[in-house]
């Protein structure tokens, strides 16, 4: 019988999408594989960006201190950021975690568990992206339409159903405008510094 893994032999894993700036922080004893499974089927390739051998039970910590987490170890941040996040809590670790007790014999491992939720996460991420992208452009933020305007020519163009069924859970972000007011624009499936406005 096969042993599955604790979480205290995994590694620490960071895997970057190539489409976007979107990054998965998480653990598995087989990053390469975790990260091809993640990508198959879908019109992005999910990379290995950085490992860090044995460091499995360090990952809350890590995940803690990444930034933009959208779900399920999926966050919005840069390579550099990740790393930083990753030498700091190994920098404020001031004793060993505390011992995790191993998945039993044919449950899901953690990686597993990861892997089905993360492939979830990003196929309905590049889903709503897709769809976005037939009435939608990307650019900066600063040129991004306010989302109740995106809203707005959406239902012109698609009807109020479909616009509503569209725009329903997508990420808003509160942006600062030349006016000094804050405005929202929609973010879903773009990377840093961009956002949607309606094609022209």
């Amino acid at each position: 019988m096969k042993r599955v893994a604790s979480y205290k032999e995994m590694d620490l894993h960071l895997l970057r999408r190539t489409d976007n700036e979107m990054l998965h922080v998480g653990r598995s004893n087989n990053a390469s594989s975790l990260a091809a499974g993640l990508g198959s089927g879908h019109a992005f390739e999910v990379r290995l960006a950085a490992l860090f051998p044995g460091l499995g039970p360090r990952l809350p910590e890590v995940q803690q201190r990444v930034p933009g987490h959208v779900t399920n170890g999926w966050h919005v941040a840069g390579l550099q950021e990740a790393l930083k996040a990753v030498l700091a809590a190994l920098e404020t670790a001031q004793a060993p975690p505390a011992p995790v007790p191993q998945v039993p014999a044919g449950q899901a491992s953690d990686a597993a568990a990861t892997e089905t939720d993360s492939t979830k996460t990003a196929e309905a991420c590049g889903a709503v992206a897709s769809e976005l992208g037939k009435y939608l452009e990307m650019c900066p933020y600063g040129e991004a339409d306010k989302a109740i305007d995106v809203a707005r020519a959406l239902t012109e163009k698609i009807g109020k159903e479909a616009a509503t069924q569209l725009l329903r859970g997508v990420k808003h972000c509160s942006l600062m405008g030349a006016n000094g007011k804050k405005r929202k624009v929609l973010k879903e499936g773009c990377p840093r510094g961009k956002a949607w406005r309606v094609r022209k």
